[in-house]
């Protein structure tokens, strides 16, 4: 079901695609629990960006007999409108750190924190002209 040449017609849509796929939906709704959080541990905020979206993860690291356990506080994702998907790769992760940000604000407003992105060009993101990523820009300081 997951490989791209898969037929998503109603016709050929059987009981046993319907059984996988109820058991793939419980398996995703139940692997990642929300904890609560602890104000003394470090905040994590996790983004990315891809064509079609944004995503963010709020976590905490939690030391462990292991190592460290990354305990997930909130997620958040947002579909990219028509215009904005058809934004830059710059554009696209900078919006990720601004929607991510703004969306966990409650939790990290006055907190020092940790952003995490897999974008390396938003390292410049002090040096950029471009007047939305500018705004996106003010409001992470």
């Amino acid at each position: 079901m997951t490989h791209k040449d898969f037929c998503w017609k109603r016709e050929t849509w059987t009981y046993d695609y319907e059984a996988d796929f109820n058991k793939m939906k419980k398996a995703l709704s139940e692997s990642a629990a929300n904890h609560f959080p602890e104000y003394n541990l470090d905040w994590v905020l996790r983004v990315d960006a891809s064509d079609k979206a944004v995503g963010a993860v709020l976590y905490q690291e939690r030391p462990d007999d292991f190592g460290v356990v990354h305990e997930p506080i909130g997620f958040a994702s947002q579909k990219f409108s028509i215009i904005a998907s058809r934004w830059d790769a710059f554009k696209k992760e900078a919006y990720a750190a601004f929607y991510g940000v703004s969306h966990f604000a409650y939790y990290l407003r006055g907190k020092p924190f940790l952003l995490e992105t897999d974008h390396r060009n938003l390292l410049w993101i002090e040096k950029s002209d471009v007047p939305i990523v500018v705004r996106w820009r003010v409001f992470l300081q």
